[in-house]
């Protein structure tokens, strides 16, 4: 007989820690009773993807050693900084990082530019360059 628990113990075997505390919570809500079995996996296995990125950036970030913490949705855009928010978004997308350009980042004090070059985004810290 397989149980619960079983399964759950397996999972932490594996090191599938996300998708166990998802299972868990699947387990615990009957609002996920309704869905076919396919689209609860896809849940589970989303939630462990998710997770795994998320510590990736953390460990790529914390590996930087960055001299202060920025992330690119923080970026002040305001008209007296006169930062192109498309121009730093499209940055942010990492493909500069892909074709293997480089990037100067120029600018009067108070602009933004420490913190615009340290402030990694989710296209950067995915690129090749990064080991993602």
């Amino acid at each position: 007989m397989f149980t619960r628990q079983t399964l759950l113990d397996q999972l932490a075997v594996l090191r599938l820690s996300a998708f166990r505390e998802a299972l868990e919570e699947q387990f615990a809500s009957p609002q996920y009773d309704e869905l076919p079995f396919e689209e609860r996996l896809a849940l589970l296995v989303q939630h462990e993807c998710t997770r795994r990125e998320d510590n990736r950036m953390r460990r790529r970030i914390r590996q930087a050693r960055f001299p202060q913490t920025a992330w690119t949705q923080d970026l002040d855009f305001s008209p007296e900084r006169n930062l192109s928010r498309s121009l730093v978004l499209q940055l942010a997308q990492g493909d500069w990082i892909r074709r293997a350009l480089n990037l100067v980042i120029t600018g009067p004090t108070g602009a933004g530019k420490s913190f615009l070059a340290c402030a990694p985004s989710p296209g950067w810290l995915s690129c090749e360059f990064f080991g993602g």
